[in-house]
């Protein structure tokens, strides 16, 4: 894991150094025989989203063992303050709002429903799911509290499940799929950040050294 991920930092950094304050978007090829292609997604920059992430997919379970495994990564692995974790779901994943509520544990006023922002497609038609998200409330000196639906500055996104469950028909009929997966998406550099107790990426030790 630690070769693969240097190469994506060696893939990553080039690419934003030159301009690290504007948002745009890439492309990477598979660069390397280190990390396949379908292993890596490229988005927006930003000073809290650059952003390269690792995405491992699982075809063997499904919500009730995902986000549990999220909750006690972050919660106990990293030993992230619980206190300042919120989760998003998609306004019609009921089976995900319960998880989190009745088996994490999240208190039902930091579990906020969401629309299009959390429902994941690849394109009109195929898979396609719901999405539940967890983010890192920054503080006060980032505006107002009230969570992700009303602040997308002070509450970062560090976790994102996707949970492809269906087959998007041509006339918009979602067909459950016969084997539903998760892929999940972590911000490596965000993740940084938060251990490090910086609100801004490129002031993590992941960058100050260039």
């Amino acid at each position: 894991m630690s070769r693969s991920t240097i190469r994506l930092a060696a893939i990553l950094v080039p690419a934003i150094i030159g301009d690290a304050a504007a948002s745009a978007s890439w492309t990477i090829e598979r660069a390397t025989g280190e990390l396949p292609s379908e292993m890596i997604t490229w988005a927006s920059s930003t000073a809290t989203n650059l952003t390269g992430y690792l995405l491992p997919y699982a075809y063997d379970y499904f919500k009730a063992q995902a986000i549990p495994f999220a909750w006690e990564l972050y919660t106990e692995g990293l030993e992230l303050d619980p206190a300042r974790l919120w989760v998003t779901v998609h306004e019609t994943d009921d089976e995900a709002a319960a998880i989190w509520r009745d088996v994490v544990g999240v208190p039902a006023e930091r579990i906020q429903r969401m629309g299009e922002d959390n429902f994941w497609r690849m394109a009109d038609t195929g898979p396609c799911g719901p999405c539940s998200e967890i983010f890192w409330d920054l503080g006060p000196d980032f505006g107002d509290a009230g969570g992700p639906a009303k602040n997308d500055v002070r509450y970062v996104e560090i976790w994102n499940l996707v949970f492809m469950q269906y087959d998007r028909q041509a006339d918009g009929t979602m067909v459950p799929l016969p084997k539903p997966s998760v892929d999940t998406g972590a911000g490596l550099e965000r993740i940084a950040a938060v251990m490090q107790g910086v609100a801004n990426n490129f002031h993590s030790d992941v960058f100050t050294p260039l």
